[in-house]
């Protein structure tokens, strides 16, 4: 089986987040059969600091 995970959006956003740091709005996709991981993606780049709304779109 093969699985392209080549077109991925992070996003987010509210009123007051142009002024907080999140350094950590990154994750990855863990495949598993029967319990046992058999394939994760890399994580994702971080969503941008200090914007209203931030995103990163790409592939993983």
């Amino acid at each position: 089986m093969n699985i392209n995970v080549d077109d991925v959006v992070s996003y987010d956003g509210y009123s007051s987040r142009n002024t907080v740091t999140q350094p950590n709005e990154r994750w990855r996709l863990v495949f598993k059969r029967w319990g046992s991981v058999v394939y994760s993606t890399p994580y994702t780049n971080d969503v941008p600091d200090y914007q209203k709304q931030g995103y990163w779109r790409g592939a993983r």
